[in-house]
């Protein structure tokens, strides 16, 4: 799942990309369907001017 992640987010050209499977910390938890749990920080020119 996170290369496919990563994959997707490889057109923002990232400076800096730090993408960490939190999935662990939901099991057992109620509503947890199986989908993953990420924590993503990027950094990308593409964002200049953004808010």
């Amino acid at each position: 799942m996170q290369d496919l992640i990563k994959e997707r987010l490889a057109f923002l050209e990232p400076s800096h990309l730090s993408l960490k499977d939190l999935s662990d910390l939901h099991k057992g938890h109620s509503g947890n369907t199986g989908g993953g749990h990420f924590n993503l920080e990027i950094t990308s020119s593409h964002f200049l001017g953004k808010s």
